[in-house]
Parts: C-alpha cells; sequence; structure tokens
C-alpha cells in the first residue's frame, strides 16, 4: 500500500513509496519515486508517471512525465521528460524532453554543463559537457564538449567532438573532431551527406544542395 516519507522542511509526497527529503521538494504521481535532497526539486506526472526515478539532490530541478527510470543527479534547474532511463548527472539548466507519449529521449545522457539540450526522437545521444550545445531529432548523436555546437534535423550517428558554433545537419554518421564555425549540411531531410569528417579549422564546408 502507498508509503510517504518526508523529511527536513515543506515537501510534499504523493503515491506509493514515495520520499521527499531536504527542503521544499515534491513528489507527485511518481509510484517508488524519490527525491533524496536539495531543495524545490519536483517529480511529477500527469499521465505517464515517472516511476522509480530519482533526483538526488540539487536545486529546482524536474523530472515529469514518460520518464520511468531516469536519474538527475542534481545540479540546478535541469529538466527531463520523455526519457525512459534518461540521466542528467547535473550541471544548470540542461534539457532532455521530447513531446508527449514518444519516449524520444530514452536512455540519452546529459553529463553537466550549461544551457545543453536533446529534444525530440533523439534516444541513445550523449552531451557529455560544454554549454549551449543542442542534439535534436538525431538518434545516437554525440556531443562530447564545447560550445554552441549543434547535431540536428535527423543527423542519426552524427557527432561534434568539440570546439564551438559547430553544426552537423541532415547527415548520417559524420562528425567534426574539432574547431570553430564547421559545417556538415544539406538543406533537406535526406542523407545525402554521410559518413563525412572535418577535423578541425574554422569556417569548413562539407555540403550538398
Amino acid at each position: 500500500f502507498p508509503v510517504t516519507i518526508c523529511t527536513g522542511s515543506s515537501n510534499v509526497a504523493s503515491s506509493a513509496y514515495s520520499i521527499a527529503l531536504g527542503s521544499s521538494n515534491t513528489v507527485t504521481h511518481g509510484s517508488h519515486a524519490n527525491v533524496n535532497g536539495g531543495s524545490n526539486n519536483t517529480i511529477t506526472g500527469a499521465v505517464l508517471q515517472p516511476t522509480w526515478s530519482n533526483i538526488n539532490g540539487g536545486f529546482s530541478n524536474t523530472l515529469g512525465d514518460g520518464s520511468q527510470n531516469a536519474i538527475i543527479g542534481g545540479g540546478q534547474c535541469n529538466t527531463l521528460f520523455e526519457g525512459p532511463g534518461a540521466i542528467i548527472n547535473g550541471g544548470c539548466k540542461n534539457v532532455l524532453s521530447a513531446p508527449f507519449g514518444t519516449s524520444g529521449t530514452q536512455f540519452a545522457v546529459i553529463g553537466g554543463g550549461l544551457c545543453n539540450g536533446i529534444f525530440n526522437i533523439s534516444s541513445n545521444s550523449f552531451i557529455g559537457s560544454g554549454g549551449n550545445n543542442t542534439i535534436n531529432n538525431s538518434m545516437g548523436g554525440s556531443i562530447l564538449a564545447g560550445s554552441g555546437n549543434q547535431v540536428i534535423n535527423t543527423s542519426p550517428q552524427s557527432s561534434v567532438i568539440s570546439g564551438q558554433l559547430n553544426l552537423v545537419s541532415c547527415s548520417l554518421g559524420s562528425s567534426i573532431l574539432t574547431g570553430d564555425r564547421n559545417t556538415i549540411l544539406r538543406d533537406a531531410a535526406f542523407f545525402n551527406v554521410s559518413q563525412s569528417a572535418i577535423a578541425g579549422g574554422a569556417c569548413n564546408t562539407i555540403t550538398l544542395g
């Protein structure tokens, strides 16, 4: 039967086996879910409960609908939706999010950093760290670090290792190793640029179209 455990200050818990520790943390509709500490952290789900999920600490982190078995390790203002088995280890204002009911960011990982995002159908994707890096609609895409790098527009198994303002768009299995404002793209949603690579430098472009 439902068991609720709260310690600290102003915590609220609801549903079976929910635990809220720390200050002003909330667990609602999150069966078997836990907030282990910190402040103003929330596990909530209006329809698809984030069951067996955890927020381990930090401040103002949110774990919502469709995020079963997901984890936010800590940090500040991180958000995770529609990511079964997904993880945000920490950092600030990082987002893992997909359309409701799609599980589009399952098994995706953001290691940390600032304002990094994995969106839409981008399961099994990875952002290691850095700032303002984005993976969107690119299953298995990866950005290891850097700033302002993007793997977007259906670019599965493509990657940016580091650097800044590098872009991979509409490309299958392509990579930019590092550098500044390098681009691999085609302005259409099919893979005419595939298995291509830019090793480094600045303002280099591989394109079709």
